[in-house]
């Protein structure tokens, strides 16, 4: 890996997450009138789902369901965050030889895909606890997780494809699937065989990749992978941009739950990828 290419990570930074967890946390605690004492069933049930068997009576006043409520979403703020440290790994790490190196960048692959389906269910499951929470407070969107769950689908849907290949045997595998499971060559034949394949590989390739750029304008085409350095920066922002994109349909969506106004001052990075 040429290290001239590392960029560092340019997306949800902490302090949008510390932010967003705040304002939640503040808007939620303006909801609770003077005299409520406690939330409900509902409510209740979904926070001994959360919390260990002896901690459960600790939870059962507004102040500490809502602690919990902002404390989770800084954590998957924190997970949505770090996603874009997995594809940064290999700038940081010498392999000691070609095998584990291929086995590292094939677990890389896993845990990158694996991220977007945990991100995914831990989402929708904080937006339903904070739409309950206000429901109660009557104020909120029910439909708000559903909705999360719906976008999220949408736009990573090749990304939960690819983790749903990589788990089921039944499915055919894909090309990077493919690629990322060719084992340490070492015959003749093992090499020819490979040879063939790559040449065959490359050339569908590289004819989809130019029909692609074809359709796009100047400064939306693809770096080409022969700039190994130029490919690889613009590949990290790519990563970087996933993130940004997962962050803000997080926190649209829970922030509809609750009805908490969006915030206006421009806190992130996120915006202007959004728009880029």
């Amino acid at each position: 890996m040429n290290k001239d290419a590392y960029l560092p990570p340019s997306e949800v930074p902490q302090s949008a997450i510390d932010d967003f967890a705040e304002r939640l946390h503040r808007h939620l605690q303006n909801l609770i009138p003077a005299d409520f004492e406690a939330f409900g069933a509902r409510v209740t049930a979904i926070v001994d789902d959360m919390v260990p068997p002896n901690a459960r009576d600790t939870y059962r006043t507004p102040f500490y369901v809502i602690g919990l409520a902002t404390f989770e979403v800084g954590n998957l703020g924190q997970k949505i965050r770090r996603y874009q440290f997995v594809e940064r790994y290999k700038f940081f790490v010498d392999m000691p030889d070609t095998e584990i190196g291929m086995a590292f960048h094939e677990h890389c692959y896993e845990v990158r895909n694996a991220e977007f389906y945990g991100i995914l269910e831990r989402g929708e499951a904080l937006i339903r606890f904070a739409a309950a929470l206000a429901a109660e407070l009557d104020s909120g969107d029910e439909k708000a997780p559903s909705k999360y769950t719906r976008n999220f689908r949408r736009k990573f849907v090749h990304r939960l494809r690819e983790r749903h290949r990589r788990t089921h045997a039944h499915e055919r595998p894909s090309l990077v699937s493919r690629m990322l499971q060719i084992g340490e060559i070492k015959t003749k034949e093992e090499r020819q065989v490979l040879e063939r394949f790559l040449r065959n590989t490359y050339s569908t390739v590289t004819a989809a990749f130019e029909a692609i750029q074809e359709k796009l304008q100047e400064d939306e085409r693809i770096p080409s992978m022969r700039d190994p350095v130029t490919f690889q920066k613009w590949y990290l922002q790519r990563v970087d941009e996933e993130a940004a994109t997962m962050w803000h349909l997080f926190t649209d969506a829970l922030s509809a739950a609750v009805k908490m106004p969006n915030d206006t001052s421009g806190s992130s990075n996120c915006e202007a990828t959004q728009k880029g």
